[in-house]
């Protein structure tokens, strides 16, 4: 969508299936060691991304049951990342899908045991608070951008408490945003009853927006833009 409005840039998306904040970050430290320097990183945020980040026992769990049923030499090999503070820090760590929590029978009919499991998993995997571990991912990401002279848009696209957050921490430490939050829990822009991830006509909604604001910004323009 926005390489069709804005056709004299080149635009590549990254996006992929289960991707939180914490694989961004990744993804982008790797192309910059590559060499792959744009103009603009543009990341779209949601909600539930947090959970992702922050790979919660119950974000294991759901994981666990969707990812490749059976034992299979992907499931086997593969290894997620989650972000965690080490005092000050943030720590990226790796845990292997195999070893992700299942969920105990119990827990399938107690809200109180479910949460207790939860709870535990917290405290074995050193979990931070997952808002500020996006607040932190996010820094982080602004201040790789800045090293490598580009500018960083993030993008919220879902109507949340966490979203009117992220726009005042963003407007706090100059980080470029973009509110195009929906409701996304609204048939209208989700893919239920398959998937409750937005549809066509909110991607459509959400490339309008972002192709509007480069195009109002002072780094694009429709004519004579930087490839």
């Amino acid at each position: 969508m926005v390489q069709n409005s804005i056709p004299s840039i080149s635009t590549k998306n990254y996006a992929a299936p289960a991707y939180g904040t914490v694989h961004s970050l990744l993804q982008l430290k790797a192309n910059f060691e590559a060499g792959e320097i744009p103009e603009y990183a543009i990341l779209g945020y949601t909600s539930y991304h947090e959970a992702r980040n922050q790979l919660s026992g119950n974000q294991q769990k759901y994981w666990r049951e969707s990812f490749f049923p059976g034992e299979t030499l992907a499931r086997n090999a593969a290894r997620f990342p989650y972000a965690k503070e080490e005092g000050s820090e943030l720590q990226i760590d790796f845990l292997s899908l195999k070893d992700f929590r299942t969920r105990s029978k119990l827990s399938s009919y107690s809200v109180l045991f479910n949460r207790f499991e939860n709870a535990i998993s917290n405290i074995i995997y050193g979990f931070t608070d997952k808002y500020r571990l996006t607040e932190s991912i996010l820094v982080e990401i602004q201040n790789l951008c800045s090293a490598n002279g580009v500018s960083f848009l993030l993008v919220c696209l879902d109507a949340s408490e966490s979203c009117e957050n992220l726009e005042e921490f963003c407007q706090d430490i100059d980080i470029q945003f973009l509110n195009a939050s929906l409701d996304i829990t609204d048939p209208t822009y989700n893919l239920l009853p398959y998937d409750s991830h937005p549809n066509s006509k909110a991607h459509k909604f959400y490339g309008e927006l972002i192709s509007s604001y480069l195009l109002d910004s002072k780094h694009i323009s429709k004519h004579n833009a930087s490839q």
